[in-house]
């Protein structure tokens, strides 16, 4: 939990600060086209890396995360 609520905090500080000076710098469109592919890219790197736990016992997804390794 400790690790998921310190990258929300971590990610939220980059974009709140980030936001401003980019924004400045080049045009709202090509900010959030930014962000947009940001997103993206983390979409993906989570679709390839994390295991679908859904309906399955603590022990299946073990052995799923030890075959990934």
């Amino acid at each position: 939990m400790l690790v998921a609520v310190l990258t929300l905090w971590i990610g939220n500080f980059t974009l709140s600060y980030s936001f401003p000076a980019l924004n400045e710098r080049i045009d709202t469109t090509w900010t959030f086209w930014i962000y947009g592919i940001i997103c993206l890219t983390g979409f993906m790197v989570i679709r390839k890396y994390l295991v679908e736990t859904k309906g399955k016992s603590l022990e299946e997804i073990e052995k799923e995360m030890i075959k990934r390794e």
